[in-house]
């Protein structure tokens, strides 16, 4: 039987609920919230946005409380990251010490989050999301306020890229007040931005930006990638509340052909879809639907961390407490029969007796006692045998890492003026440097820097060609 999701998107303007069976729409319905409730994802006043959201419910006469909820994005971050396969404790250190140096806020601001997308050969590709602790905090308190259970949370641009019907696409969502642009690639949203608008603004205006925005974004993916740009092909898939949104996109004159993103889910005649694509994302964690395996996003992971999710009954705990009452309850009549039976002995038997039970119960607990040890002993030795393998692994992750630090500081220090780097990377024992020059000399002065460094037994230059009025270059360095 097909489950029931109730979905949830909050942002600054808007609540908006989403009821869906499967793939067919049941249910939908939003409320305006007044400026100020909630300013850039915080939520300012939890009571009254939990009010709303509990009379948002009942008119839509909701029983569940159970729901998936989204979150605007705005000042989160996203980014992939390649981390050396591990796991467990030691795959968490990795994505929070490269999180340190690729986010631009301390990591005692955030809450982030990963799903590791792909293993390849001794590396893990991985997809890291970092939201604000404050607007995490707050939402999630005004959520509770209103009596719902916000098991599964997301961010829009990841919900945007779930209901896309391609595995590349750039996605622009428009609504009345900002606009949203996601670059998904091969299933994985790659970039993701946030653009204030001005509701209020002539055509002209808002097809300005609209389209200096869409170029910007796409310029700035084509040079950070410039070995994978983004082919002509690729098409801006429209959503969101402006009608005329698609028209100010195709006015805007850009090079990629310009659709609207169909909803992968089922509705009546009168559902304005393109208003609830947020929705639908999310309604997407928990709802599959055939035919869509190679389109819809690979990142499904739920940013609601550990430390803000319900605290698990512990059965152990429940089955403990009840079988201490029922031994309790056997050990009241036996205690009485003990003290009737001792009272019709003799004084000399009873301490005779007393005597022979002490010495019987000493020998028993002693050989216990012994066992107990016995097993404490394997233990620690498995334990101590557990942690030397931890801290050889631990160390050997330390210095291959120190390793990688040290080449990168030499590649960037000894830069000369008129050369960028747009590419490192690893390939056995050889380090591939990628760059941009304004001349032959300067990409040679590079290479010739790198190699008075001392760092690398060899370091050979290799220009490729000439691009836009600069050469490209290859560094190969040996270790």
């Amino acid at each position: 039987m097909a489950k029931s999701v109730v979905t949830l998107y909050i942002d600054d303007s808007r609540l908006q609920l989403l009821v869906t069976k499967g793939i067919r729409i049941k249910k939908w319905a939003e409320r305006q919230l007044e400026p100020g409730l909630v300013n850039n994802g915080v939520v300012a006043n939890e009571d009254e946005v939990a009010s709303k959201i509990s009379s948002l419910i009942e008119s839509q006469k909701v029983h569940v409380k159970k729901v998936v909820l989204g979150l605007s994005g705005i000042h989160c971050f996203f980014r992939v990251l390649t981390l050396p396969d591990v796991s467990g404790h030691l795959l968490e250190s990795a994505v929070k010490l490269e999180a340190e140096k690729a986010l631009p806020i301390p990591l005692d601001q955030l809450y982030i989050s990963w799903q590791v997308l792909e293993r390849l050969g001794q590396e893990a590709k991985t997809f890291l999301a970092a939201v604000p602790r404050s607007m995490l905090d707050t939402t999630v308190g005004a959520v509770r306020a209103a009596g719902l259970d916000p098991y599964l949370i997301d961010l829009k641009p990841l919900a945007l890229s779930r209901a896309a019907d391609r595995d590349t696409a750039i996605i622009a969502d428009l609504q009345p007040t900002e606009l949203n642009i996601v670059v998904m690639v091969e299933r994985v949203p790659e970039l993701a931005r946030t653009v204030s608008l001005d509701k209020d603004a002539p055509r002209e205006a808002r097809l300005a930006i609209i389209g200096e925005e869409l170029e910007r974004t796409v310029k700035f993916y084509n040079s950070a990638q410039s070995r994978n740009p983004l082919d002509a092909e690729v098409p801006i898939l429209v959503s969101g509340e402006l009608a005329e949104g698609l028209d100010l996109i195709q006015a805007a004159n850009l090079k990629h052909p310009t659709l609207v993103l169909k909803s992968p889910m089922k509705g009546p005649d009168d559902f304005p879809a393109g208003r609830y694509v947020v929705n639908i994302g999310l309604a997407l964690k928990e709802t599959r639907v055939s035919g869509r395996k190679g389109c819809a996003s690979v990142v499904n992971l739920n940013v609601l961390p550990l430390e803000l999710r319900p605290k698990p009954v512990s059965w152990a705990a429940v089955a403990l407490v009840a079988g201490t009452v029922v031994s309790f309850a056997l050990l009241v009549p036996l205690v009485l029969l003990v003290r009737e039976t001792v009272a019709s002995v003799s004084t000399l038997q009873t301490g005779l007796e007393a005597k022979q039970q002490f010495m019987t119960s000493r020998q028993k607990e002693v050989a216990t006692q012994r066992s107990e040890v016995q097993a404490l002993e394997a233990n620690l030795r498995e334990l101590e045998a557990s942690t030397a393998r931890f801290k050889s692994l631990s160390e050997s992750f330390n210095r291959g890492h120190e390793t990688v630090n040290g080449d990168f500081s030499v590649i960037r220090s000894r830069l000369v003026a008129g050369v960028s780097i747009t590419g490192v990377n690893y390939s056995g024992d050889r380090i591939l440097v990628d760059g941009i020059a304004f001349g032959e000399d300067d990409a040679l002065a590079y290479g010739l820097r790198l190699r008075e460094s001392g760092r690398f037994s060899g370091v050979t230059v290799s220009l490729i060609g000439e691009k836009q009025g600069q050469v490209e270059f290859r560094l190969t360095l040996s270790e």
